[in-house]
């Protein structure tokens, strides 16, 4: 069933309240939640409270020129370079090792 709800003076209803069912069939198709943004939105809100706590200020401030913002996200970026390769390098030597084993084992095998 549905109810019309109408604000004083209105000809046009302003809120459809509907049966349990469809409600529900309702908020389970616009209230889902995707874990991945979740998770990366909690992060973001603990690094902002990391940043703060370090540096007593937050993205608002005023007292830096778009070039300083520039180099700021410049040097951020040349760190993320950094963390790729190391990871990079690990992921190649992992691999190594591994196929060092396969090839073992299968010269075990014969």
């Amino acid at each position: 069933m549905i109810k019309y709800v109408f604000k004083e003076g209105q000809r046009e209803p302003l809120v459809y309240s509907f049966s349990n069912e469809i409600k529900e069939e309702y908020e389970k198709f616009f209230n889902k939640k995707d874990s991945i943004v979740e998770s990366v939105v909690n992060q973001y809100n603990e690094r902002s409270k990391v940043g703060i706590d370090k540096y007593g200020t937050t993205l608002d401030r005023t007292d830096l020129k778009p070039l300083d913002w520039i180099n700021h996200a410049q040097q951020e970026a040349m760190d993320l370079t950094l963390y790729l390769e190391k990871l990079k390098q690990i992921i190649e030597k992992q691999s190594k090792i591994i196929q060092n084993i396969e090839k073992k084992l299968e010269e075990y095998e014969r």
